[in-house]
């Protein structure tokens, strides 16, 4: 197995970008960050293809870590801001879907044998 966690980045890149083998390409992630767990760029690399699969908050904290390592990479920064973006887009959809819901009125049941309550409807002009 190769220990060159530049090759394995790449590998890893390869099989999510063209092969669209996301578990595999995980797994050369995976690889690439156990010989060098504190690569920038296969941590950036990593959290897109999170990114993809939906999982946004595990991304940002994926590249939040690499920041805090390399705070001037400029990819994992513009990789951040996208992620960012994402999760603001993904609260003002969920908040706009709770707005929609239809909250159902409450239905009580009347005791057996009383009537709805009718109030008389006074006459015009009567105080």
């Amino acid at each position: 197995a190769p220990r060159d966690v530049g090759t394995l980045t790449n590998y890893g890149f390869f099989l999510a970008q063209i092969r669209h083998d996301d578990v595999a390409a995980e797994r050369m992630f995976a690889a690439a960050l156990k010989v060098d767990p504190a690569h920038v760029a296969t941590m950036s690399n990593h959290a897109l293809l999170v990114c993809s699969d939906g999982s946004l908050r595990r991304a940002e904290e994926i590249l939040i870590r690499a920041l805090a390592i390399q705070p001037d990479h400029v990819p994992s920064e513009k990789n951040l801001r996208f992620v960012r973006r994402l999760l603001e887009k993904q609260r003002i959809h969920l908040l706009s879907q709770r707005q929609r819901l239809q909250y159902p009125t409450a239905q009580y049941a009347r005791p057996a044998g009383v009537l709805a309550q009718t109030y008389p409807i006074a006459a015009a002009g009567a105080t």
